[in-house]
């Protein structure tokens, strides 16, 4: 099920010229310089790495996307309900309930990258 991650985390130079462990024919500098989003390629983008860009479509948990909760949020009320309505003892006012909060729930962008639920008629 859902483990901790450990990630380590080293604060570099973007001028280091040491060997990087990952291509070692590479530099630390030559590596930042090619490996990180280009300066400009996104707003507010210097193009040194120092930004972690938002890269929601990538990052899924068991088909679940991590970095977009507003769509988490339907998909899990949509399956709480397929097992609600599956067990066959869950009772009526409940299932009810379930397709009301269903109906009405809808993702609404806030921002350029992050959405919310909202619940209209």
């Amino acid at each position: 099920r859902d483990r901790l991650v450990r990630v380590q985390c080293r604060i570099l130079a973007d001028d280091d010229r040491r060997p990087c462990p990952v291509d070692p024919k590479k530099s630390f500098a030559r590596w930042f310089r090619e490996g990180y989003d280009a300066e400009n390629s996104r707003d507010g983008c210097d193009g040194l790495g120092l930004s972690i860009w938002p890269r929601s479509e990538k990052a899924l948990h068991r088909g679940y996307p991590l970095f977009n909760p507003a769509e988490v949020t339907l998909r899990a009320l949509d399956r709480a309900s397929e097992r609600a309505r599956s067990s066959g003892s869950t009772r009526p006012e409940v299932l009810a309930a379930l397709d009301v909060v269903q109906q009405a729930a809808h993702v609404r962008p806030i921002h350029e990258d992050e959405e919310t639920i909202t619940f209209s008629e």
